[in-house]
């Protein structure tokens, strides 16, 4: 099994069309705002919900607490869930701490 990673996934991004690119992402959008739903009561809307019972459907679902961290939507024609190798939100933190250059701790002596 291939654990993607958000290099591939910008692959992946790159070479769909845009009218590709636009469903994938709206399907993305949809499964994030059920995810929140899920985790605080942030109602979603009735257009999300089509979109994640279509979703709910597919081979390899894992749960909306899981979507973006063990599992991703990957091509939207036809839509596929593939395992991620990392959640998004470590990824980006490696991205920010190879992009933000620590600053020196400086001492203010008081009087």
């Amino acid at each position: 099994m291939k654990l993607w990673t958000n290099t591939d996934f910008d692959g992946l991004v790159t070479s769909l069309s845009s009218e590709d690119k636009m469903l994938r992402h709206d399907i993305r959008y949809a499964c994030f705002r059920i995810q929140k739903e899920k985790e605080d009561g942030t109602k979603a809307e009735e257009k999300h919900h089509k979109i994640g019972n279509q979703v709910e459907k597919i081979d390899g679902f894992g749960g909306w607490n899981n979507f973006a961290i063990t599992w991703d939507i990957s091509t939207p024609n036809p839509i596929a869930i593939v395992s991620r190798k990392w959640s998004i939100y470590e990824e980006w933190n490696q991205t920010l701490m190879r992009i933000t250059v620590p600053l020196p701790i400086v001492k203010v002596e008081k009087g």
